[in-house]
């Protein structure tokens, strides 16, 4: 349970509506009494009375092991947010040679999204594959 001051409080439906508005959420776990912290974007469904959130976080990311069979997890929504950031994570700190193999991988492949990365690299590095 997270304090809330009275005059802060939300009824069901204002909380509702507020989480599916703004639905970038912080995620804390505890793992070995240390809290992990991983913000996240969200889905927000009612079904039977019941709110569930449902999102995702990196394969990598070791707060995912926090997740199973825990129900002690926190979402902490922050409300309206005026800038959107992105980053694209796709093989920038690779080496020429290396970054040539992974595409030529990705263009073996049949699975179209993988195609559709192996173009979107080419195009990022467009002097490699003249």
């Amino acid at each position: 349970m997270v304090y809330t001051p009275k005059q802060y409080r939300m009824n069901h439906d204002e909380a509702v509506q507020m989480m599916k508005t703004s639905p970038f959420a912080l995620l804390i776990t505890v793992e070995e009494q240390r809290p992990l912290a991983t913000h996240i974007p969200v889905e927000i469904r009612e079904e039977e009375g019941k709110i569930y959130a449902t999102g995702h976080i990196a394969y990598g990311n070791t707060q995912k092991k926090t997740l199973k069979n825990n129900r002690d997890v926190l979402l902490i929504f922050q409300g309206p947010h005026t800038d959107i950031q992105g980053a694209a994570k796709m093989s920038q700190n690779r080496n020429n040679t290396d970054y040539k193999s992974i595409v030529g991988e990705l263009e073996k492949s049949n699975d179209q999204e993988e195609n559709l990365v192996a173009e979107w690299l080419r195009e990022q590095r467009k002097e490699l594959f003249k």
